[in-house]
């Protein structure tokens, strides 16, 4: 990176961590207008206007 030194070994993975230099939050929501810098937090994101609670816990059973 050329503002703090990380390095790395995919070129993706340089793009994407210099959104946090720069701000970037090119995922946009098109319900709330929220932005994210990573197209997988948008997609977790969505998750609160669908309710959709994919995971649950193996003791109680509660979704999450």
């Amino acid at each position: 990176c050329g503002v703090c030194g990380k390095r790395f070994a995919y070129g993706h993975s340089l793009r994407v961590h210099e959104r946090v230099h720069t701000g970037d939050r090119p995922f946009r929501c098109a319900l709330c207008g929220k932005a994210f810098k990573q197209s997988n937090a948008l997609a977790s994101h969505a998750r609160v206007h669908t309710g959709e609670r994919p995971f649950a816990c193996r003791t109680c059973g509660k979704a999450f």
